[in-house]
Parts: structure tokens; C-alpha cells; sequence
């Protein structure tokens, strides 16, 4: 990840505390260090972002504040059953080992592989049940542009590439460092369909 190693002690704290309550599916997740809501809502985004395979979290949660107006836990919505969760990772996950066989030290050629999987195999949808994970675009075949590039960081990243979600306005695209260069990917834009 380019974004996690800039985070300072205090939110990286709290980003684990709220990377494993997610994880565990817990209804509420109590914050090492209380902050702002602005503070909760960078870290959010941060995880949907970040980690591809929180394909549970929503874009929604309740903040639970202390007397002086810091977030002290953060109450999580999710999108789908821990069983279903479980499902979808064996799913994906049996994909990405069969990658890790065939693409291991490749780079580039990874990349490319990857790449045009997910151009070949999934068609642009904003309505499919999973439009926005991982899972959708690379199990499902249907995903809309921040499910695509869930799933090309989550496969680069088994790989060893580093790779980040970046979003702007209402896209989603891939930044991925192959060889000594970082470079801009879009498996939305990129794809004539």
C-alpha cells in the first residue's frame, strides 16, 4: 500500500483496531485513541479502499462519541453475512492461488494478466448484487469501476506488486509500481465493452 506506512502512530492504531473489528464482524469497535470525525471518516474510506478484501463494509457506520466530541467506537454496517463473506474469499481467493502458480516473479507480464482477466471477464454493471467488491468483478463477472479495481489490487498484491485504489470524483482506478515506475491503471476506462 502506498497510503498505510504515512499514517501516523495514533491512526494506524485505531485503522488495525478497526481492520480486525471488520474482520470479526463486530457490531461495535472501540478506538485505542479517540479523534475527530473527520479523523474516522479518512480512515473509512481508507479501508474500503485499502483493503480489498473487506468485501463486508459498507460505505455506512455510526460514530459513537465521548463528552468532548471525540470518536471513541465506530459501529460498522455490513453488506453481507459473515457466511457469505467466508463463501466469496474461498472464491476469490482459489483464483488468486491459481495466479500466484502461474504469475510468480512476472511483474509486468502479472500485471497484464490480471489486467485483461478482469477486461475479458467482467462487464461494467452499477445494479449487480456485489457491483462494488472484489468478488463481483472477478467471480460474478459483473462490476462497476471501484469493484474492478478492488479486484486488480487484490490480485496484484498476492503477487507482491504494490497497488492502491485511488478515487476521485465518482471513479476508481488502480495505481500499480511495476518495475521502478509507478503507473496509472484503469480496468474501467480500458475496457471497450
Amino acid at each position: 500500500s502506498y497510503y498505510l506506512p504515512s499514517l501516523a502512530d495514533d491512526e494506524a492504531a485505531n485503522f488495525q483496531a478497526l481492520y480486525t473489528g471488520i474482520q470479526g464482524f463486530q457490531s461495535t469497535i472501540s478506538l485505542p485513541v479517540a479523534v475527530s470525525s473527520d479523523n474516522v471518516s479518512d480512515l473509512m474510506h481508507l479501508l474500503t479502499n485499502e483493503c480489498p478484501e473487506l468485501m463486508q463494509l459498507s460505505s455506512r457506520w455510526v460514530e459513537h462519541s465521548n463528552l468532548l466530541g471525540l470518536v471513541v467506537s465506530v459501529s460498522p454496517e455490513y453488506t453481507i453475512s459473515k457466511e457469505t463473506f467466508d463463501a466469496q474469499t474461498a472464491a476469490v481467493n482459489t483464483l488468486i492461488k491459481s495466479w500466484q502458480t502461474t504469475l510468480s516473479g512476472q511483474s509486468a507480464q502479472a500485471e497484464l494478466t490480471i489486467y485483461n482477466y478482469i477486461i475479458e471477464n467482467c462487464v461494467y454493471s452499477t445494479q449487480a448484487d456485489n457491483c462494488q467488491s472484489a468478488y463481483g468483478a472477478l467471480i460474478d463477472g459483473q462490476a462497476k469501476c471501484d469493484g474492478r479495481a478492488k479486484a486488480l489490487v487484490w490480485g496484484l498484491r498476492s503477487l507482491g506488486i504494490k497497488s492502491s485504489v485511488i478515487t476521485g470524483n465518482t471513479h476508481a482506478w488502480v495505481i500499480a509500481h511495476i518495475g521502478d515506475y509507478d503507473y496509472n491503471v484503469d480496468p474501467t476506462y480500458d475496457d471497450n465493452e
